[in-house]
This record gives structure tokens, sequence and C-alpha cells, in this order.
């Protein structure tokens, strides 16, 4: 997985860059529509706030996972190929806001306005990255209803977007994703610490972002703070677990329509055996009766044998007398 920068400053932008493959991106984009009306379900989503979320699709497309599968298909047209399950399929980009700035902007244009105004800056973002490094946008999901609630009870926002892309540059045809784990090497011929891509998404987003007044988030290298702190920690394992919990449930439900298919045969061929046993009863009481027919055939020919012997014995005899001479 990829580094993230830390927010240190209460207006900072900063980007978690992950990649999923085929089930587990499934998972994800379940997860990271706007309308959260998917199966996947975190914990610190409250669905009080769900109503502020606020996204776009691949156009022609309903969800982010309608616009994998397009992606899907539009990859098997330029290639000739399916994507393989070991493909990397999906690069998700979680882009995090300082919820003090963004309140910050809600307060001085509205909610309405300051969504719209973010969500149109990662649009930015994601054409930004797909112009650079050639992954093609296929989602993006502005999440205001993620976070937890204080010891007053009052709900602190996780203010962030996911900028989900297929790994596929369909102008280049290649997987950029695979050119981009290199770390490469500093001057000093040493291996980077930091992988210069990723360090680049963050350098695109305080670009994208600086006209809303956002800074970049600061590396872990230059503060020294740890990569994950304790909340965010647990959150990745959440995520991670449920993503782990999904994939389960949807080879459970696939394992499901297998035993089904499997019964309805099973059902099928006890139908096909009952007729062919009631076929089986009906053409041997057929054969019993012919038997019948047969036998009865037989006898009628012996019985009509045996008078046409005794006929022709008294014919014979009658003749034998007729020809004994007059004494």
């Amino acid at each position: 997985m990829a580094k993230m920068s830390v927010i240190s400053d209460k207006a900072a932008v900063a980007v978690k860059a992950r990649y999923y493959k085929y089930e587990s991106a499934k998972a994800v984009l379940d997860h990271v529509v706007a309308s959260r009306d998917g199966l996947t379900r975190s914990a610190n989503v409250q669905s009080l706030f769900s109503t502020n979320n606020i996204g776009v699709v691949t156009k022609g497309c309903k969800t982010p996972i309608d616009a994998l599968e397009d992606a899907c298909k539009r990859y098997k047209r330029v290639t000739g190929k399916k994507v393989r399950s070991d493909f990397n399929i999906l690069f998700d980009h979680v882009v995090v806001l300082s919820e003090a700035h963004y309140a910050r902007l809600e307060a001085s244009w509205g909610e309405e306005k300051a969504k719209r105004q973010v969500l149109s800056h990662m649009i930015k973002y994601a054409n930004a990255i797909k112009v650079e490094f050639g992954f093609e946008p296929i989602s993006v999901q502005l999440h205001l209803d993620e976070g937890h609630r204080d010891s007053n009870g009052n709900f602190i926002r996780n203010v962030h977007g996911h900028v989900s892309m297929y790994n596929f540059d369909f102008k280049g045809k290649v997987a950029p994703l695979r050119h981009l784990m290199k770390k490469g090497k500093n001057q000093a011929g040493q291996t980077n610490s930091l992988n210069p891509h990723f360090v680049r998404f963050q350098d695109i987003a305080a670009e994208i972002f600086k006209p809303l007044k956002f800074k970049r988030g600061i590396s872990k290298d230059i503060t020294g703070r740890k990569h994950l702190e304790k909340e965010e920690f647990v959150r990745e394992k959440l995520a991670k677990k449920e993503v782990e919990l999904v994939s389960a449930h949807n080879e459970v439900n696939k394992l499901k329509k297998e035993i089904g298919k499997y019964q309805t045969k099973a059902i099928n061929l006890n139908h096909e055996i009952q007729n062919l046993q009631d076929k089986h009863a009906w053409l041997s009481m057929k054969v019993d009766e012919i038997q019948g027919y047969f036998l009865s055939l037989e006898q009628a020919i012996r019985d009509n044998c045996m008078r046409a012997v005794m006929q022709i014995q008294n014919k014979t005899k009658a003749l034998l007398s007729s020809m004994k001479p007059n004494l």
C-alpha cells in the first residue's frame, strides 16, 4: 500500500492510494457509493449524515460498480482479453481534507456550494492523474458521513473523497500501476524512502486544491510522525476486515447459487427418473399383454391344427372305406 501524507495543518489536503484486485475492488466500490445503498456497511459511517454525500461515476453508469464493469468490457474490446483474476484492477485514491478548513468553506459558501466545489476539484484531480499517469477515472465520491463522536457526543467528521480509477491506459494500452511501484534511487544511489510517483500525487492534490486554500500535507519523512495514528489504524483494520467479509459474503452467495443449480438439476433428474419408471411399468404391462396374445394365438393354432388333423383322419377313413370292393 502507498504512504499517506500526514495532515498536520488545519487546512491540509493529503492523498492515500490503494490498489485492489477484482473482488476486493467491488467491495470497495460498494462502500464508496455516496448514497450508501450498497451491501457494505462501515462502523464509522453515521447514516444520519449520508444524504450530505455527493458523487459522480462514468457517464451512462448508475453506480461505481457499474462503472467498473463498463471499464472491464472496454478493456476486453481494446485488448481482446478478459481481465485476469490477479490483476490489480482498481487504483483508489482517498483524498483527505482538513475538517476545520472544510467547515470554514461551508460557513463561507454554504453547505451545498462547498461540497460541489470540493467535488469539482476532486474531479479535476482525477483528470490530472489521468493526464500524467494514464489511469482511467470511473468514480469520484465525497464522503461527509464518516467520523466519530467525541466525549460530548459531537460528530467529528472525517472529510474525504474516493477517486477511483481503472488501472489501464486505454490510449497507451498499458497498466500504469506496474510502472509506478518502483521507488527508484536518489542521487547518492540509495533507494528512495518514498516512492516519487506517490509523492507526486500529493503535489498534484496540493496544486488542484490550492484555489480552495488547502495546503499540502507534510510527509512523515519530514515530521517523523507515525504513518497512521490510532484512529486511522483502527479504520484501516476495519476496512480490511470489511472487504474480507464482503468477499466472503460474495463467495457464500456464489456457492449458494451453485448449490441451487445442482438442487434444480437433481429435481429435474428425479422427475426424469420417475417418468422413465412410469414408462417402464407401462411397457412391462404392454409386454405382458402381448405375451398373453401370443399364448392365446399359439393355443388357437394348436386347437385349429388338431381339428384339421381329425378332419383329415376322418376323410381318410371315409376314403379308405369307399375304396373297399363290394363282395
